[in-house]
C-alpha cells in the first residue's frame, strides 16, 4: 500500500515568497508486502503537479518535459516501512502567472507505480499541499 506526505522545508502551510518552491514528496509502503516502484523515473522527473487557486476554483497541470521511457519501466522494490523521498520543485513563474492575490492555492502532487500504461488503466495516488502567500504585504492564513 501506497501512503504520501509531503512539505515544504520549515514551513505548514507552504509560503511562496516570490522565489522557487521546494517541495519534498516522501512515498511511504505502508503495507505488509514488497511494491515495485519506478523510484528512479520519479527522481529524474518528480511527480504529477496540478494546481488549484483556491480563491477561483481554477486548475492548471504543469509541464515537466518528455518522459524518460527506460526509467518509467524500471522497477524499484519498496519494501514494508521503506520510503523514498522526491525532490520536486514549483517555478515562482507558475505560481505567479497562475494564482490570484494573495496567493492561496492547492498543490496536488500525484505518482504511479505503473507510468507506463495507458491513462485509462493508471492507478494514482495523490496528496494535497497548501501553498500561501509569505510575501511582504500579503495577509495570509
Amino acid at each position: 500500500m501506497i501512503q504520501l506526505s509531503a512539505h515544504c522545508p520549515g514551513a505548514e502551510p507552504c509560503r511562496f515568497n516570490g522565489e522557487r518552491l521546494e517541495i519534498e514528496l516522501v512515498v511511504h509502503n505502508s503495507g505488509d508486502e514488497p511494491i515495485q516502484f519506478p523510484v528512479d523515473y520519479y527522481l529524474n522527473r518528480g511527480p504529477v503537479v496540478k494546481l488549484v487557486d483556491n480563491h477561483s476554483g481554477k486548475e492548471r497541470s504543469l509541464s515537466r518535459g518528455p518522459s524518460n521511457l527506460a526509467l518509467m519501466e524500471k522497477m524499484q522494490q519498496l519494501q514494508p516501512g521503506q520510503s523514498v523521498r522526491i525532490p520536486c520543485e514549483i517555478f515562482a513563474a507558475d505560481i505567479e502567472r497562475f494564482a490570484l492575490r494573495p496567493i492561496d492555492l492547492n498543490a496536488v502532487l500525484s505518482v504511479t507505480p505503473t507510468p507506463a500504461l495507458p491513462v485509462s488503466q493508471l492507478q494514482m495516488h495523490s496528496i494535497q499541499l497548501r501553498i500561501v502567500d509569505g510575501r511582504p504585504g500579503f495577509v495570509s492564513p
